[in-house]
Order: C-alpha cells, then sequence, then structure tokens
C-alpha cells in the first residue's frame, strides 16, 4: 500500500492496524500540530497522540465521515466531520488535516479545527508556517481575498453561484446557504472593518482550493497572530460554490 493510500485510510477508519501503518510512514523528524497539544514531533509521540485520540473516539462512540480530500503532489488535505454525543447532546466538529509528504514518509501533519465545539471557548492556533507573498491561486480566490479585505460586501457576494453558501468553524449548524443568508453572514463579518489574510499553502486540485493563513485582525479589531484554513469550491460557472472555514478566531 502506498503512502497516500495509508494516509487516506487511516482518517476513514481509525482502526489500530491504521495507526501501525500510518506510524511505519512517520520518521523521527515528522512534526505533527494540533490546537490542543500544540507541536509533537517524532514517530513515536505521534504515534502514542493517535493511539490517545482512539482511545477517545472510542469512549465517545464517535463517528468519523470524510467529506473531501484534496490530492496534490506532495501535499494531501483531508476535511473531515466527527460527530459524538456531549451529556446526550449532539456534537459535530469540523476537522482538516493537512500533511506533507515525500515519497516515502510523511514530513508534516497540521491539524486545523475550532475548539468551540469542545469545551465552549475559543483557543489560539498558533502560526505554525512562514507567510509567502504569492502563491498560485484561482483567479476567482485572488478576488474574494481582495475583496474580504477592502470589506466590499457587494463585490464579495458577487462572487458566489446563486446555491453556494459559507460555513463557519463550528459545523453545519453554521452554515450560510442562498443568497439571503450569505448576505446576512458578510454583512456581520465585514461590518467593521475587513479580513486580511496572510496566505502560507495553496493546494488546488482543479475544483477544490486550500489555503492555510495566518491573520492578526479583523476589522478594528488586532489579535495575536493565529493560524487557519479554508477550502473553496468552485462551481461549473466558475463562481465560488463553498467555503468552509477552520479557524478560532472570536469576531470583532
Amino acid at each position: 500500500m502506498n503512502i497516500k493510500k495509508i494516509i487516506k485510510k487511516y482518517f476513514t477508519v481509525l482502526k489500530k492496524e491504521d495507526i501501525d501503518n500510518l506510524s511505519s510512514v512517520l520518521n523521527n523528524e515528522s512534526i505533527m500540530y494540533t490546537p490542543f497539544e500544540g507541536k509533537i514531533i517524532g514517530r513515536n509521540d505521534i504515534k502514542n497522540y493517535f493511539i490517545e485520540q482512539k482511545e477517545w473516539l472510542n469512549s465517545k462512540k464517535a463517528k468519523i465521515d470524510v467529506i473531501n480530500t484534496i490530492d496534490n503532489n506532495n501535499r494531501i488535505v483531508i476535511e473531515f466531520v466527527i460527530f459524538f454525543n456531549k451529556q446526550d447532546e449532539p456534537i459535530e466538529l469540523p476537522v482538516v488535516a493537512v500533511l506533507d509528504i515525500d515519497n516515502s514518509s510523511i514530513n508534516s501533519i497540521r491539524i486545523y479545527h475550532s475548539t468551540w465545539p469542545l469545551t465552549g471557548k475559543h483557543t489560539v492556533i498558533k502560526p505554525i508556517l512562514e507567510t509567502e507573498e504569492i502563491l498560485d491561486e484561482p483567479d476567482i480566490i485572488s478576488m474574494y481575498m481582495q475583496g474580504i479585505k477592502n470589506a466590499d460586501k457587494e463585490f464579495v457576494l458577487s462572487l458566489f453561484e446563486e446555491k453556494a453558501y459559507v460555513q463557519e468553524p463550528s459545523g453545519s449548524k453554521f452554515r450560510h446557504q442562498g443568497k439571503a443568508e450569505r448576505e446576512k453572514f458578510y454583512s456581520y463579518a465585514l461590518d467593521k472593518g475587513g479580513v486580511p489574510l496572510k496566505h502560507c499553502t495553496a493546494t488546488f486540485d482543479g475544483k477544490h482550493f486550500a489555503v492555510e493563513y495566518v491573520f492578526d485582525e479583523w476589522g478594528n479589531k488586532k489579535f495575536e497572530p493565529q493560524a487557519g484554513i479554508a477550502i473553496y469550491e468552485i462551481g461549473e460557472s466558475g463562481k465560488i460554490a463553498a467555503v468552509r472555514i477552520y479557524d478560532d478566531a472570536s469576531p470583532p
């Protein structure tokens, strides 16, 4: 089984043998980042983390649904949702895993999710990567980024397909679909000014575009730099069909 098949199978099933297989393609220089644990270095510590996560998921009788995979050269971006109950309340936790690989091993794993569904509080995801001035991005995404930076709500709204949605980090309960819902969301998000994102990586498969970013400003609010990722689906029209955001920032 090649390294990409091992990765995809692990995030789908999460059985003991999948942890063993995934560990076999880690090395002592492999690095993992998570919102709660921060940086984890080396095969043994990363394997122990996965074992702990498997035990936690089993204790919660959690279900994992993989909703999207972007496979592009030496990087795989996997979107999945963890479903479980907390004090008899159904909880949905959207997560993104970004894995940088070479032919024989995983070099880096970066996990993004909001801590709000788990704790009721936001946690700063500290910057992981260096920012890049120039990345290869589809024109529609470059226009969108300029629009949210300038707080140009009408321009941003013009970039979406009619039935498109924007989903906040806390999941489908916070999905804004259709023209009226998108307008409400961006009126709120851009009311006090723009959101300049500093991009770190871009991963594109022709339909799905993932961008890891760092930001420290939202409208009139300045804060400690923090990391996030967003996934953009480009529809048949060439406009944006969906936006799914994975960070843990509090709005201004």
